[in-house]
């Protein structure tokens, strides 16, 4: 069932913008790594991926690939951002 945005707990209001899914996304990474330093980050990205799913009714992001490459994307953005300056 999809829920209102509103509605939703602070941890999947976190996800809805890319920040937001990128930094939890590091936060969890981090916090698996320590108890299994092989575990990739594709792997926290697909078990974040079906939570949002669960919740929200529709994937985040298709895969790890479009992740990728929104991610690729804004780092080139904050580069340039910064060489700007």
């Amino acid at each position: 069932m999809k829920k209102d945005l509103p509605l939703l707990p602070e941890r999947y209001r976190r996800m809805v913008t890319f920040q937001g899914f990128r930094d939890l996304l590091w936060e969890e990474y981090q916090a698996a790594v320590k108890s299994d330093p092989g575990i990739h980050r594709s792997q926290i990205f697909n078990e974040l991926n079906e939570e949002y799913n669960e919740v929200v009714g529709r994937y985040r992001y298709s895969d790890w690939g479009s992740y990728k490459a929104l991610e690729g994307r804004d780092n080139l953005l904050r580069k340039k951002a910064k060489s700007d300056l």
